[in-house]
């Protein structure tokens, strides 16, 4: 089987952009799928090859949109049309329906037979009543319409693919949970006081609300620290809070990790805040988890899938930077709730997010589409 991967944006995995994309497609090599990546290569000029750990990866020249500021990578892939007519592959996997590439893969796709699967990745980014309304009318026009020639749309999570089949964003829509390599992401020696966040800074993610809760923090636990991995549109704008803050000594900015050193951070970091307004099912809390962190995060439909409060979790309500204080001084105060949380976290990913299961039962999907099993 020969499956064409779809990446809008950056490739191989670095933290928030791909969706762990390349440790499943070495995987899914495994069951003998030749992957093929189609991804964006900015400020190229012309078209370029590489292999990556077995998978050949392909970037495109691309004419990129800046929509607003807080989108500014929103690209058009050209000459992606005679690309896959010279491919020719036997499926065809985009991922997030948000993105330019996605729409032309699911229209070529359906103009040369090939079956095609979109997978969703937060059916909304929380951005402000106006850049929400226009993700609406864009849900319930274009993305509708073309979604609905797509030969399948995967949802992460149970809520999304509720709300998906209830706008009508595909004629079959199935659940298939994200999963974490769980030999890499694992435990390591944990560092007392350290606090983790990985993610874009983009407004859903809701980091300001983490930099504020952490000067309530740092008052009574002044050698806790925050290491924030990522980068993003609000990149200048965070520091600038933590300037404002004094929080200098309290946060430190990691920039972008690719996968071995998000993972490296997670094994010794204690806690685990994503403080996210909206999101799909993020890998970036199913990581820190099976890191065997301790996660604080928001009362929101994809963390009620996930996380049973006070079990192997805490929840918040969003936008409530003393709850999450709360929280993490709780964690860090009590030894035998932070341990606690450690364990269960690890042990849900591993019975039910482990990425082998991911693996099999996308491969059983990509059978069936294209009849070849």
């Amino acid at each position: 089987m020969n499956l064409c991967q779809i990446s809008h944006l950056y490739y191989p995995d670095v933290a928030g952009d791909s969706f762990g994309l390349h440790e499943f497609n070495i995987h899914i090599r495994k069951k003998s799928v030749e992957v093929q990546v189609v991804t964006w290569g900015p400020g190229r000029r012309r078209v370029s090859s590489e292999i990556i750990d077995g998978v050949r990866v392909t970037r495109l020249r691309g004419i990129n949109f800046t929509i607003l500021p807080t989108i500014k990578e929103y690209p058009y892939l050209i000459s992606f049309k005679s690309f896959l007519r010279k491919l020719s592959p036997d499926i065809i996997s985009a991922q997030s329906h948000l993105f330019l590439p996605t729409l032309q893969a699911v229209s070529i796709g359906r103009k040369f037979g090939i079956p095609t699967v979109v997978t969703m990745r937060g059916l909304l980014a929380r951005r402000g009543w106006m850049t929400d309304m226009s993700q609406l009318a864009y849900l319930l026009s274009v993305c509708r319409h073309v979604l609905s020639e797509a030969s399948c749309v995967i949802c992460p999570s149970e809520h999304e693919r509720e709300t998906a089949k209830s706008l009508g964003l595909g004629k079959r829509v199935e659940l298939i949970r994200d999963g974490v390599d769980t030999t890499l992401f694992q435990p390591g020696q944990k560092i007392p006081f350290q606090i983790a966040w990985v993610g874009r800074m983009v407004p859903e993610k809701g980091l300001e609300y983490l930099i504020k809760a952490m000067s309530d923090v740092a008052k009574k636990f002044p050698q806790a620290k925050l290491s924030i991995v990522g980068d993003g549109p609000l990149s200048s704008w965070i520091k600038a809070n933590v300037r404002g803050l004094a929080l200098g000594s309290n946060c430190v900015f990691w920039g972008r990790k690719n996968k071995t050193e998000v993972a490296e951070i997670l094994a010794k970091s204690s806690i685990f805040v994503l403080p996210s307004l909206s999101e799909g099912m993020p890998r970036a809390l199913l990581e820190a988890m099976a890191c065997g962190n301790a996660v604080v995060t928001t009362d929101i439909p994809f963390a009620q899938d996930l996380i049973k409060n006070g079990e192997d979790g805490l929840l918040v309500p969003p936008r409530d930077s003393a709850g999450l204080a709360h929280a993490i001084v709780s964690c860090l105060d009590d030894g035998n709730l932070r341990r606690n949380l450690q364990a269960s976290a690890r042990a849900k990913v591993l019975q039910n997010y482990d990425l082998t299961s991911t693996v099999e039962r996308n491969y059983e999907l990509f059978q069936e589409l294209t009849g070849k099993k």
